[in-house]
């Protein structure tokens, strides 16, 4: 019995856990973000977020440009240590942003913040070539890291394409399409003469 009961309580934790994960839309950009508390690399959750959708909006990994954007990430979508998008890769001491609107905006270059920055102290220290950032690390600031199997914030909105349609749209697209080859089909057919 003390099986069966562990079993439902595990259960009904999970369930609540799923139902907390939902987007959450923050007003101050209009963006919704979205925790994924599933453990993966950086790349991993790059292009996780890349094909991911809600609403009709394409995901990408989360950029923070601001700390009132922070303040709401770290209060309301999650306090754990996360993937964001932001990476010096390409050319040591410039970190920018590699996904969404922002991909390839150089946010902070050798010691100098150009558009927001939440290093915790002495950070970016590029301790064994440390070439990728998370966040929320000693309390919501940030870390630059080479490898982790971290959780991560996907943020949907802000893209120019308007996103990915959702399946349900495809499904009304593709019946339109049908119904418009049926319509054009009958009126293309002449009257059969007797």
């Amino acid at each position: 019995m003390k099986k069966l009961s562990l079993a439902v309580a595990t259960a009904l934790s999970a369930l609540s856990i799923q139902a907390n994960a939902a987007p959450v839309q923050w007003a101050g950009n209009g963006h919704y973000y979205e925790f994924i508390s599933a453990g993966t690399s950086f790349d991993g959750a790059l292009a996780a977020a890349a094909a991911s959708s809600f609403n009709g909006q394409q995901g990408y990994l989360a950029t923070v440009t601001s700390a009132d954007e922070q303040a709401f990430i770290y209060g309301s979508v999650t306090t754990a240590a996360t993937w964001f998008s932001g990476s010096d890769r390409e050319t040591e001491g410039t970190w920018k942003w590699l996904a969404g609107p922002e991909a390839g905006t150089v946010f902070w270059q050798t010691g100098v913040t150009l558009t927001y920055a939440n290093w915790s102290g002495g950070e970016p220290n590029d301790a064994g070539n440390e070439d990728v950032l998370w966040g929320n690390w000693n309390g919501s600031a940030w870390n630059d890291i080479n490898s982790a199997q971290l959780g991560y914030v996907i943020e949907y909105g802000g893209l120019a394409n308007g996103g990915v349609p959702e399946p349900a749209t495809w499904a009304l697209m593709i019946a339109g399409f049908g119904m418009a080859g049926a319509a054009m089909r009958r009126r293309g057919r002449k009257p059969a003469l007797a």
